[in-house]
């Protein structure tokens, strides 16, 4: 009963594990940043309908002329008169549709940020994920490694070695679980800083820890990118509308004017503002100079981003390199010399105490190596962001 108990146990645990893009996909949903980000979109989306829209009509209603004496009488003389009039600006150049291509530019910034904002959380989820397994195998190796260093006080009992030699192992031992409470707790820390992202628990983890191959990396494809490019069409743009401004817009007015005893009449009239404090000559400039300034913080960016990826790409390689190292040269070394002593033991060459002295530098080889493919995933992780 007892190994199909364990075989139950770990089909349950497994069965509420969650991998990387689950955990990823719940941090889509619940962020509340994203969903701040999402309204805006839906804000920037009503705006364009709106956009090229004409405005408002203005409605004006009045009296003039009225008499402090008698205010009741309007047929004293002719100026007195009850009035209803509109006013409507037309537009006489393509300010309108500048416009809308403006507000639909907000529009595609709005959802070039939350394709960024995703590629911050998915970089950091993956890079927290990966701490958490790879401490769950560090602490397996400490597991081990306390069982190994039981054993040699044993050994040690039963030679009738020396105190200090029993007082090292216990040194040992209590270091052991210093490391792991520190573990424990980290752990439980990475645990918090997922569900920041996810709102909802976090119950276990899983991913293989096999090294990962990268496909290739295009930064103009990046969001950040992207957003910087849609930056400068939208600021090309407002230099577009600030040259249409140089064309005014027309203000047509009419009215009709009601008179006691008198004979009622319309009133229509147009107006137009003069250009002639050369205000627009200026915004014009100054929406240039920002087209100018978003391409060298372009450039900036295409730069910096190349700097960190081949650093990263480096690390990435590098940590691979070293883990492969100790896997397939290092650690099978030792298990070698691991395994002569045990030979020699049974001819009376060696004792048991060495022999398992040599299996925990094996474990202290495969700790060296989850320090390598801890690099190895955090290079990885941060890769991903610009993926």
């Amino acid at each position: 009963m007892k190994p199909i108990g364990l075989m139950l146990c770990i089909c349950f645990s497994f069965g509420f594990a969650e991998d990387i893009d689950t955990l990823i996909q719940k941090a889509y949903e619940n962020s509340f940043s994203l969903k701040v980000m999402q309204k805006d979109v839906q804000i920037n989306q009503d705006s364009v309908k709106s956009a090229d829209s004409w405005d408002n009509p203005v409605l004006s209603a009045g009296i003039t002329d009225v008499m402090l004496d008698d205010i009741s009488d309007r047929s004293l003389e002719p100026m007195q008169t009850q009035f209803v009039a509109f006013s409507q600006m037309i537009s006489l150049s393509n300010k309108k549709s500048i416009s809308k291509t403006i507000a639909e530019d907000f529009t595609t910034l709005s959802k070039l940020r939350i394709e960024d904002k995703k590629a911050q959380i998915a970089s950091k989820i993956t890079l927290l994920a990966y701490q958490s397994v790879i401490i769950d195998e560090r602490l397996k190796l400490i597991s081990q490694k306390r069982r190994n260093l039981k054993k040699i006080k044993k050994f040690q009992r039963a030679y009738q070695q020396s105190e200090t030699n029993l007082l090292d192992v216990d040194l040992k031992l209590l270091k052991l679980q210093n490391i792991e409470e520190t573990l424990l707790y980290k752990k439980e820390e990475i645990k918090q800083s997922i569900e920041k992202f996810t709102v909802t628990p976090v119950l276990d983890i899983n991913l293989s820890l096999k090294p990962k191959t990268l496909q290739p990396i295009e930064i103009e494809d990046h969001p950040k990118a992207a957003l910087l490019k849609q930056r400068i069409i939208l600021q090309q743009n407002k230099a577009d509308l600030q040259k249409a401004k140089k064309t005014p817009d027309l203000k047509v007015s009419g009215g009709y004017y009601q008179r006691d005893a008198r004979d009622d009449y319309l009133n229509l009239s147009f107006s137009i503002p003069l250009l002639i404090r050369g205000k627009e000559d200026i915004e014009i400039s100054k929406a240039k100079l920002a087209v100018l300034r978003t391409k060298e913080e372009l450039n900036q960016l295409k730069n910096s981003f190349e700097k960190e990826i081949k650093t990263l790409l480096k690390k990435f390689d590098s940590s691979m390199n070293i883990y492969h190292r100790f896997i397939k040269e290092l650690i099978p070394k030792q298990r070698k010399i691991t395994r002569l002593l045990k030979t020699k033991n049974r001819v009376g060459k060696a004792d048991m105490i060495q022999v398992i002295k040599s299996q925990n530098l094996t474990l202290a080889l495969r700790e060296l190596s989850l320090d390598a493919l801890s690099s190895h995933f955090r290079a990885y992780s941060k890769l991903r962001y610009y993926r």
